[in-house]
């Protein structure tokens, strides 16, 4: 509606389209060598994204590349994807936004200009604002940065949804997709040996643990069946980051848990890591209420033998 932040949501695994969030200050475009303007610095963005799109491929049609933007005197914001085709999951279409990064000058290349909203992972999910509609400044209460079409003029809605209903846009896959093994993978690795069905007692004891280290403006989620100890945390309103140190107003995190230790992770913060390091992370406290809580929660039980019958009974 008019006058209202409406978002596309993008949760689960299935194909989807490659998507580039470019949020650029002029301030910080001004200080970049050597000089460049703001047409340019988009020009080189859309070349980026139009040359990877060939290379993974080779069928990809330039036309189908749709183009938006909400910037204002202070900000160059871009949304980049095509209706084209789509890429198999998320983690794909974080590998695609990779690729796409590296295909710009250095100093485009910088933490927070690319916002790497799919990540590493198939457990993510994220939001996208509608064209059309404006941002939300909870700052100032205000609505502004109107969402608006820069290519294909005559488009649908649609042509600028990551997910929309009915696309029959083929799936494309490529080796240039490269994805690398996760934390999640490492933690679930070292938790296969207990029973991770998480329970509703589980859920709300999560969700206390965020209320109890201060962590907001999220929408908790229940794991998936194939990453039992992630819970998704899907932004839904502007928060300081205990991690970044900074507030939010897009990035989402997530909830890792290790047997009976549960940290709290940030996307941006994975996607700002030095190379060769791990993901930074919260450990969430207990207090005595929530430990309490947490006691009662039912303990994996393990079997006393195989659950291969015995042949002999």
């Amino acid at each position: 509606r008019e006058g209202h932040s409406l978002h596309e949501i993008i949760d689960g695994d299935e194909p989807l389209r490659p998507i580039i969030d470019f949020d650029l200050l002029v301030e910080a475009l001004n200080a970049i060598t050597p000089k460049l303007s703001s047409g340019q610095a988009k020009n080189l963005l859309c070349r980026a994204f139009r040359d990877t799109c060939l290379e993974i491929f080779p069928e990809w049609d330039k036309e189908t590349m749709s183009i938006a933007e909400s910037s204002d005197e202070k900000k160059i914001s871009l949304h980049v994807l095509t209706f084209g085709m789509r890429l198999p999951n998320i983690a794909k279409v974080s590998a695609f936004t990779e690729l796409v990064r590296k295909k710009l000058p250095a100093g485009l290349q910088k933490k927070g200009i690319i916002d790497n909203i799919a990540n590493i992972g198939s457990f993510k999910s994220f939001s996208l604002r509608i064209l059309g509609t404006p941002k939300y400044d909870k700052k100032t209460d205000k609505h502004v940065r109107i969402k608006k079409v820069i290519r294909p003029k005559d488009g649908s809605i649609f042509d600028f949804m990551i997910r929309p209903p009915n696309d029959d846009s083929r799936v494309i896959d490529s080796p240039l997709l490269v994805v690398p093994e996760s934390e999640v993978n490492r933690c679930s690795k070292e938790n296969n040996d207990t029973s991770s069905e998480t329970t509703q007692a589980d859920f709300d004891f999560v969700e206390s643990l965020l209320g109890e280290n201060g962590i907001e403006g999220y929408t908790l989620s229940f794991p998936s069946d194939n990453i039992p100890d992630l819970f998704p945390l899907t932004r839904n309103s502007p928060s300081h980051c205990p991690i970044c140190d900074r507030e939010h107003e897009s990035d989402n995190g997530y909830i890792l848990r290790n047997k009976k230790t549960y940290r709290f992770y940030c996307y941006c913060a994975n996607h700002e890591r030095e190379p060769g390091t791990r993901n930074p992370s919260v450990k969430l406290t207990i207090s005595e209420t929530a430990l309490q809580r947490e006691q009662k929660l039912p303990s994996p039980t393990k079997l006393d033998r195989s659950k291969i019958s015995d042949p002999n009974d």
